[in-house]
């Protein structure tokens, strides 16, 4: 339901849409009401409601301009105005304006998303003196605040020169000073931030020794006195900026530092917020030293940008992208090694992940027959999950200890080796890289794939052939064995839904895998371990440093495996528990069970219409654990690498084209002619995005090059 001041909000936007003009001077007219600080609000944001004109409908540039030609040939309600605007700014308070809004507290991503929630649901207390509160009444959202941006230099130098007149000069005085107050505000921010443990651990010795944000506050400060009355000198801007520049080089440097020795979200959360405020910093810095002739597009970034922060402050969503943002960058750059041993690169590497697919092919037998056993058993809910998920968890870990390949294992860690390569086309006009690690992933898949499930099948056959030859009936009873084959249709059971949920399992255990080695390496753990006292007078240090080594290669491992055997195993219980029929569809596991079910009930089923459409259902939950998991996780890697949509959109299709003209080369073994040179390296990668502002954050004033304003 709208909200009584949204209607009114639309009833005036559609009079403004109807008659510019007319509802222009109804406006105008009601400065004669004007009474009080309340009054001159309502007024601006009936204002800010005309220029936008009705929802949908383009025209704020028309309307700025009528705006100023009326006010411009009507000299009584022109003074009017400005005196009204005048007193208002006058009276307010705009320090908080340019130094903190949009600009998250120090309470970290989960502190400040309950922060936001509690805003958003409990009513604000007024906030007269705030002058925050008066543009967001004035800007109704964050793409009326873009628009002013995208205005002719020509109206905007027209609305300038209105407001600059001398009727004016208290208003701009007082926000010069209020301005001067932010710059040492924002540079107080910034210091706390760089002199925090976690940035001072993680620079090099110089810059501890020489930290910027001295020189920062020192000439932050020499700014602000300058500006408080008068337009400050370009050379204190210059200097000032130039101790901005070094503070982005420290946070480079720890950013590089935390990429070798394990990411904090928390951590870089904060270099964020940092680099955040030394944005804010520059842009006010380049507005207060900006010449008259050059202020126009500074001040229209100035507002622009306050004018979206000002919403963007009470979202929970921003908070919210930023730690996926932060999360996709872990996994990303801590499977995306993991993921590089599973790539097929020659025939001779297709047929090695054939056969160690083989083997967990044969293993999962063994792991389905257990899964009977417990069935059997008829333990309570919670322990038979328990059970389950040991024993999967058991299977897996023991796969990666004999070598062995799951294939539906492999999606995630691929999607994320798949990100060095979207990342290299941002700067590549062919696909040649990214379609090459395509082919090398599916390659890779299609072998374990084949090993899994054409040792899986034959596997399953022998054991219940061995089982009745010793026993004298099949492994599985006549009724268990109906049911199994009819829980893999595809169309009578939940098949569809169940492997699709598995898909989401598959990528979610990789997630943990990926947190598990940063977590033990932001921990130092290997280090802990390779100079355990204990351990080191047992074995000795080089065993340590051994074991220590096998740790750091194999945690994310273990943790992804662990992961995935408790989540396979729980799903069932915890869907019970909420009294929803949830259960998963592997396509190894449904392959052996299909196998032994139609073993147990004899040969003649096997070419039955019975056994064929679950033969189906097994193709489909395979495809859809492979392209449920994938999919996911190589839109996280998109998201890691910020890769727009269009151009992710160009390179599926391209993809999508060298497929059809070659799809041998995506499926099977080949020897590859010539190698792909390496993507650019994580930490870089990851500095650069912390230490520069998002897609949406950039502010328009800013060169690509130096950081310099426009016309300097």
């Amino acid at each position: 339901m709208r909200s009584p001041r949204r209607w009114m909000r639309r009833i005036l936007a559609r009079a403004a849409a109807r008659d510019p003009a007319g509802s222009l001077r109804k406006l105008l007219g009601g400065l004669l009401d004007v009474r009080s600080h309340a009054d001159r609000v309502a007024w601006l944001e009936q204002l800010g409601v005309w220029i936008a004109g009705e929802w949908g409908v383009d025209g704020e540039t028309e309307r700025i301009t009528l705006f100023v030609e009326t006010l411009r040939a009507d000299a009584a309600s022109r003074e009017l105005f400005l005196a009204e605007l005048n007193t208002l700014l006058v009276s307010t308070h705009a320090m908080r304006l340019f130094a903190d809004t949009g600009l998250t507290a120090e309470f970290g991503v989960i502190g400040e998303a309950t922060e936001r929630i509690i805003r958003r649901i409990l009513p604000a207390p007024p906030e007269p003196d705030n002058l925050a509160e008066v543009l967001r009444s004035m800007v109704p959202s964050v793409d009326e605040a873009r628009e002013l941006t995208r205005l002719p230099p020509e109206v905007f130098a027209d609305l300038v020169r209105l407001l600059t007149t001398d009727a004016m000069a208290p208003a701009w005085k007082h926000l010069r000073s209020e301005m001067a107050d932010a710059v040492i505000s924002l540079a107080a921010g910034i210091a706390t931030i760089r002199t925090s443990p976690g940035v001072l651990d993680r620079l090099d010795d110089e810059g501890r020794r020489t930290p910027p944000f001295l020189a920062l506050v020192h000439d932050a400060s020499a700014l602000s006195a300058a500006c408080a009355s008068a337009i400050a000198p370009a050379a204190l801007r210059d200097r000032l900026l130039a101790a901005t520049a070094a503070c982005r080089r420290s946070v480079g440097q720890v950013v590089a530092h935390i990429e070798s020795h394990g990411v904090s979200t928390h951590l870089v959360y904060r270099l964020e917020q940092m680099s955040a405020l030394l944005d804010r910093l520059d842009l006010l810095a380049h507005v207060v030293s900006a010449q008259p002739e050059k202020r126009n597009r500074l001040i229209a970034a100035l507002i622009s940008s306050l004018g979206r922060a000002i919403h963007q402050d009470r979202s929970v969503s921003a908070v919210v992208t930023s730690a996926t943002r932060q999360l996709s960058r872990k996994v990303v750059e801590r499977t995306g090694e993991a993921g590089k041993h599973y790539l097929v690169h020659s025939r001779s590497g297709w047929w090695r992940i054939l056969i160690a697919a083989a083997g967990g092919g044969a293993l999962t037998v063994g792991t389905l027959a257990l899964k009977f056993v417990i069935g059997d058993m008829a333990l309570a809910p919670f322990f038979a999950g328990l059970a389950a998920s040991v024993n999967y968890a058991g299977s897996f870990v023991l796969m990666q200890v004999l070598g062995f390949k799951l294939a539906t294992k492999q999606p995630a860690m691929f999607a994320a080796t798949l990100a060095d390569s979207l990342l290299d086309t941002q700067h590549q006009t062919d696909h040649q890289r990214f379609s090459e690690e395509v082919a090398r992933v599916t390659r890779s898949q299609t072998a374990a794939v084949f090993g899994n499930i054409g040792m899986a099948i034959p596997v399953a056959i022998i054991f219940d052939f061995v089982w009745r030859s010793r026993t004298g009936q099949s492994f599985l009873e006549p009724e268990t064995a109906v049911y199994a084959v009819r829980a893999l249709h595809p169309f009578t059971s939940g098949t569809i839904l169940f492997a699709a949920i598995t898909g989401v399992i598959l990528m979610f255990s990789s997630v943990i895998g990926g947190w598990l080695e940063n977590f033990s390496v932001y921990r130092r753990l290997p280090e802990a371990i390779a100079h355990h006292r204990g351990l080191v007078r047992v074995v000795g240090p080089r065993v340590a440093a051994r074991v220590s080594n096998a740790f750091l290669h194999s945690i994310a491992g273990y943790g992804t495996s662990i992961a995935l055997g408790f989540a396979l195993g729980m799903t069932p219980v915890v869907g019970a528990f909420f009294g929803l029929p949830l259960d998963v569809r592997h396509v190894t596991l449904s392959a052996s069970q299909l196998a032994i079910a139609l073993s147990a009930m004899g040969p003649a089923f096997f070419l039955t219409k019975f056994a064929a459409i679950s033969a189906v259902g097994v193709l489909i939950i395979g495809l859809l654990n492979f392209g449920v998991s994938f999919v996911l996780a190589l839109l996280l890697a998109i998201r890691a690498r910020e890769v727009s949509v269009p151009e992710a959109a160009r390179l599926l299709r391209a993809t999508w084209g060298d497929f059809l003209k070659q799809p041998t080369r995506y499926l099977f073994a080949v020897n590859e002619l010539r190698p792909v040179s390496d993507a650019t390296p994580p930490a870089e990668v990851l500095a650069e995005h912390v230490a520069t502002p998002s897609s949406e954050t950039v502010t328009p004033w800013r060169s690509t090059a130096s950081g310099a304003a426009p016309g300097d």
